[in-house]
């Protein structure tokens, strides 16, 4: 009877993987933790994007009224936030109907993700495959590998021509985000691009001007959130993995016209296991290691194996148990992973109060739910659902230490 019900079991999964092309493990795990049928429908809502692209105001710069004007005089429709002051939202359009074409470009999964939400152009370093009869000039449907159209284009290149440069003109996708970096209140770093679960995750924090702050490989949303919340005074220090992470980062602050911190910040890129802390230093501590990134959106496809989940909850715990000691008595760390899986989220909350006596903190949450019950401390914990609250898929938790 068991051997009936595993075979049933794994055939199930195998049937959501293949209608879904989200690996078999991803589908076990999600399923086990959640059930097949919210399975289903995170997996359906990780292939879409959300219905509003959420936009932060660089509060160091700006403020949410000018932001709003500007938008709408660049021909937006753009709402504030009931939640966050800093916050507005502006929609995203579709699923738009897309007409039946007979040629086709197959591009890969990563350039998918993109046409689809309406980049204007594909480029060759995003083509698999040039569909047979096709003429610069025809119009022809964009496809993933596995046949779905996304949009609609001009092509610019022939049957049989190896792909170089332009590969096609975009003129509808499956949904369309305005290109909002074009913006003049992108260039003159006077808003950027985020989301609202980090956002709800970051006011939890709530880092204090003057104070002592550790980044460990931070997001560059939630680093200029940091920086505009401190209005850029007190000792900050930002880790990074490699010296490209960092200088990623910094072309982030560049971009929002925040070049004058650069100079402020402590800098580290080195191998992580490197780096030593010291002891009971900082007053605030900021968690992100690599991750699954299962909550992660729009993503079409994603093939992650066991292992991976593994690899990536044994690189948390490191970061965690490695930095924490950096944490001053009645300090906060906050820990952020755009994970679904408990055991990036929840089970590290449970090792951070049984092994590292470090004590969550209850607060109150505006946006998202409390963390998956059955984990010690999991109603401290913040998760958001792509499914259930429009956004990405994440956890988070704000710990302190016990004098």
């Amino acid at each position: 009877m068991m051997k009936i019900k595993h075979r049933y079991i794994n055939k199930i999964i195998k049937e959501i993987a293949n209608r879904y092309h989200y690996s078999p493990a991803i589908v076990a795990r999600l399923s086990f933790w959640y059930s097949f049928p919210r399975a289903v429908s995170m997996i359906k809502a990780l292939r879409t994007p959300p219905k509003e692209a959420v936009i932060r105001v660089n509060m160091l710069r700006s403020n949410p009224r000018y932001v709003f004007e500007e938008l709408k005089a660049a021909g937006l429709t753009p709402q504030y936030s009931k939640l966050f002051r800093e916050v507005l939202t502006i929609p995203i359009e579709g699923p738009n109907e897309l007409g039946k074409i007979d040629k086709k470009i197959v591009i890969k999964d990563q350039a998918a993700e993109e046409i689809m939400m309406g980049a204007p152009r594909l480029y060759d370093p995003g083509v698999l495959e040039i569909g047979e009869g096709i003429k610069p000039g025809d119009e022809v449907a964009i496809v993933t590998r596995f046949g779905r159209q996304i949009a609609v284009g001009i092509s610019h290149i022939a049957s049989g021509e190896k792909p170089s440069g332009l590969v096609a003109e975009i003129t509808n996708s499956l949904y369309f985000k305005p290109n909002l970096k074009a913006l003049k209140v992108f260039i003159r770093g006077f808003a950027y691009e985020a989301d609202m679960a980090s956002t709800q995750a970051l006011v939890l924090w709530n880092p204090q001007p003057n104070t002592k702050i550790l980044l460990i490989s931070p997001r560059l949303p939630d680093l200029i959130w940091t920086l505009a919340k401190v209005k850029g005074r007190g000792e900050i220090v930002v880790v990074s993995k490699s010296a490209s992470e960092e200088e990623k980062l910094k072309r982030g602050l560049n971009s929002v016209k925040m070049e004058d911190l650069i100079d402020r910040i402590r800098w580290i890129a080195r191998e992580l296991k490197k780096i030593s802390v010291t002891p009971n230093y900082f007053d605030y501590i900021y968690i992100h290691p690599r991750s699954t990134k299962t909550g992660i959106r729009p993503r079409l496809t994603a093939f992650l194996k066991e292992r991976d989940f593994i690899r990536c909850a044994r690189d948390a715990w490191f970061l965690v148990s490695k930095f924490s000691e950096g944490l001053r008595p009645n300090g906060k760390l906050l820990y952020i992973t755009e994970s679904l899986d408990p055991l990036e989220g929840e089970f590290i909350l449970e090792k951070m109060i049984g092994v590292l006596k470090l004590k969550p903190t209850k607060l109150p949450i505006r946006f998202g739910t409390r963390g998956i019950s059955g984990f010690k401390g999991a109603e401290y914990a913040l998760r958001v659902f792509p499914d259930l609250h429009d956004d990405i898929g994440l956890f988070a938790c704000v710990m302190t230490k016990i004098e």
